[in-house]
């Protein structure tokens, strides 16, 4: 299920399904992404920064709309509009509309800001899941996030790179059929979901 919040200034959370976004009522500029992902929409104030914590990263806004994923001891941020800052006392990695990153928790290299398709940030709220070069279990994962949708990949198929956009629909089964035909995998209905193998 998902989720929208207005805060009192304004600004818009969009928190997709499978997620934990915890909110502090005497920060009302601050946002912690637990696990999962969410779309802030920021009204943006030069002297209180919004920002987003989640293991081990800060997202500062510098007026914008970006999404940030978190699982797996990742951290995923790309922006739609505006600019934001990773980690600003470390990092400081500036962001723009169009770029992205991802950063293990670990941080055996620094992060870096890469190109993103502007219109792919935050797809999920629309029912569009856009990508390009990800894991197959990623893909999975996002889809039982997203849709509740179980979706397993067998270990011949795991490292399958998975580059494409999949429509959501209600019953999942279009879903898993563009997903396998895109991805060269075969679909084999597993208990209440898929198998997905070579």
């Amino acid at each position: 299920q998902q989720e929208s919040v207005t805060l009192p200034d304004g600004s818009r959370i969009d928190i997709n399904g499978g997620s934990v976004v915890e909110l502090i009522e005497n920060r009302p500029r601050f946002a912690r992404l637990t696990s999962g992902e969410a779309m802030f929409h920021i009204v943006h104030q030069d002297d209180k920064p919004f920002i987003v914590e989640t293991t081990g990263a800060r997202i500062m806004d510098l007026g914008t709309a970006f999404n940030v994923r978190r699982e797996d001891g990742e951290t995923s941020v790309a922006v739609s509009e505006g600019m934001v800052v990773f980690n600003p006392d470390s990092d400081n990695v500036k962001m723009r509309a169009g770029q992205g990153l991802t950063a293990a928790d670990d941080r055996k290299s620094r992060p870096r800001a890469k190109a993103v398709d502007i219109a792919s940030v935050g797809g999920w709220r629309d029912g569009l899941l856009v990508y390009n070069g990800v894991a197959l279990s990623q893909v999975a994962a996002d889809l039982h996030r997203t849709t509740g949708m179980e979706v397993s990949v067998s270990v011949d198929a795991a490292d399958i790179s998975f580059r494409g956009a999949l429509t959501l629909n209600a019953d999942g089964q279009r879903t898993i059929d563009d997903l396998a035909a895109l991805s060269g995998t075969r679909a084999l209905p597993q208990g209440r979901g898929w198998m997905l193998s070579r």
